[in-house]
This record gives structure tokens, C-alpha cells and sequence, in this order.
């Protein structure tokens, strides 16, 4: 259910020495077996998740940032790899 992957995931993507958790959110389900039932699920995932993102980024990928936006995007990269050698 989704309460229980959104938790998952927030876990998850937690950096517990900055006490900051990474990424914008989402839903986690490593642990979800293999069946046609999950299969059916991801699925269901991919197909309602593209539509609504390729919008967005179609709309946003041409628009200028500031430097201090990209900065930033730096900071979240560094974060990144942070989080993968802590983890």
C-alpha cells in the first residue's frame, strides 16, 4: 500500500548525519515479490508516472536558472554520493 512504500522510501533516502533526507520523494518497493500480481503493479507505476512527468519535463527544460540554482543542484548531486558511501 502506499503508506507503507512512501515510509519505505523516506527511510531510506534519509542522510543521517545531515538529518536531511535525499531525492523529492516517492515510493520504495525493493522488497515487493515476484508475481504477476507485482508485475501488474509496476506496470500500473510506469504507465501513470510517464504521462504525467514528460509533461513537466518538456515544459521545464527550456526555461534559464540562476547560478545559485545551480549550485544548489551541485550541493544535491554531492549529496548523492554521500548518501551511496554512508549507506
Amino acid at each position: 500500500d502506499y503508506p507503507t512504500m512512501k515510509q519505505a522510501c523516506d527511510d531510506y533516502f534519509y542522510i543521517p548525519a545531515r538529518s536531511e533526507h535525499r531525492g523529492v520523494g516517492g515510493i520504495f518497493f525493493d522488497d515487493l515479490p515476484a508475481s504477476q500480481k507485482s508485475l501488474s503493479f509496476v506496470r500500473g507505476v510506469v504507465n501513470s508516472w510517464m504521462p504525467s512527468w514528460f509533461p513537466i519535463i518538456n515544459r521545464r527544460q527550456p526555461l534559464d536558472y540562476t547560478p545559485q540554482q545551480r549550485q544548489w543542484q551541485l550541493l544535491r548531486r554531492g549529496r548523492y554520493l554521500e548518501f551511496n558511501l554512508l549507506a
